[in-house]
């Protein structure tokens, strides 16, 4: 009985173990997710502009021809 009760309270311990370290990685893969959808707006905002550049460029290239 003695022996059930430790096996038990061991298998809990083990439990809450994996539960914690899998909060862990929660906390981690948020953070990380946090992080690229940063990154993956800056480079969206990057590309608009770079776009958006282009076009000018290429009015004022036409611009220039038509001279």
């Amino acid at each position: 009985m003695i022996s059930n009760r430790e096996s038990a309270r061991r298998s809990r311990m083990r439990k809450q173990k994996q539960l914690d370290e899998l909060w862990s990685q929660v906390v981690w893969l948020r953070n990380e997710n946090h992080q690229l959808l940063d990154k993956l707006n800056n480079f969206s905002e990057t590309h608009d502009r770079v776009v958006q550049e282009n076009v000018q460029l290429k009015e004022e290239a036409s611009e220039l021809r038509q001279m």
